[in-house]
């Protein structure tokens, strides 16, 4: 177990490792300056229910909000040759800066790493009892995550293509006049589905980036709910030539459309061109069914997406 805190600001990030992990594995000469005691608020974190008068016995559920999350921290720093303690303590202080707003906290179990973005409650508080010394000290840091949400480490990147693979390799020397044979390495599917899993714990938004390689009418994007029964769909009344990209942000608090403008160098709001009865696509816990489609040449567009699971707990 070990975690990191990333200064966006200052660039520079605190790798705190395992202290008993790490003295086991240097036979009691632990490697590094910072070491980790005790790490709360993996799981803890309080919800909120909202129930309404049921005209009778008990309530009846509504939802649950989380709470904001609370880890706290305790490690002891080991000063050695390179740094001396009063140089570990301004580090520390430096990277882990209540005033320095959001920090990264990456936290390695195992093989598995988790992030949450944090901000420091406090100034780091140093220990003045038992630790305190020229080689050692315990330090105190309270971080707190407005969105209470683990996130995996890294986003996870799909392409809603309609163009199945499908190799053939059958060629004939010389050739012959029968065009059935040769090479053929994709087919366009215009119903094709593509699976996009969420393993997280809660419902997700994503990142919708369409690219179009020649004139395209009216992108849009479909979700199939697992019953089939019904859909949800972006679609959005525009064109599209070559080169021409739209990003579409699902995420809460983050929704928007948007074009790159080349001319202007930036992304231009194009919310108006969202139909009316257009959803902005959520990913379910488990499996989810999307494709894409235009109203014409929709085998000239590509669209990638991107999300990131969402974990109560780790």
């Amino acid at each position: 177990m070990e975690c990191e805190i990333y200064n966006q600001v200052l660039g520079q990030k605190l790798m705190i490792k395992d202290y008993i992990t790490e003295t086991f594995a240097t036979d009691g000469n632990p490697k590094g300056n910072y070491f980790l005691l005790k790490l709360d608020g993996l799981g803890e974190v309080q919800a909120d229910r909202h129930t309404m008068d049921a005209h009778g016995d008990g309530s009846i559920y509504i939802n649950s909000n989380l709470a904001e999350r609370e880890l706290q921290i305790e490690l002891v720093i080991l000063a050695d040759e390179s740094k001396n303690m009063e140089e570990l303590r301004r580090e520390i202080s430096k990277i882990v800066n209540p005033k320095a707003g959001l920090l990264e906290l990456r936290y390695k179990e195992e093989q598995k790493t988790y992030r949450i973005n944090v901000a420091s409650d406090h100034v780091p508080t140093f220990t003045t009892e038992d630790y305190l010394g020229k080689k050692r000290q315990r330090v105190t840091l309270t971080l707190v995550a407005s969105d209470p949400f683990w996130y995996a480490e890294n986003s996870e990147v799909h392409y809603l293509s309609n163009w199945q693979p499908n190799l053939e390799w059958e060629l004939e020397f010389p050739l012959t006049e029968n065009k059935d044979l040769g090479i053929e390495l994709e087919t366009f599917l215009k119903d094709g589905l593509v699976t996009l899993e969420n393993d997280g714990d809660e419902f997700t938004g994503a990142i919708f980036l369409l690219s179009a390689s020649s004139d395209v009418l009216n992108p849009e994007i479909i979700r199939i709910m697992p019953d089939g029964s019904s859909t949800q769909k972006m679609k959005l009344l525009t064109s599209m030539k070559a080169g021409d990209r739209i990003r579409i942000s699902t995420i809460s608090g983050q929704k928007r459309v948007e074009k790159w403008s080349d001319d202007r160098q930036k992304w231009l709001n194009i919310f108006n061109t969202l139909t009316m009865d257009s959803t902005f696509i959520q990913l379910d816990v488990g499996e989810n069914y999307l494709r894409s489609t235009a109203a014409t040449h929709s085998d000239q567009l590509e669209i990638k997406v991107q999300y990131e699971s969402r974990y109560v707990g780790v």
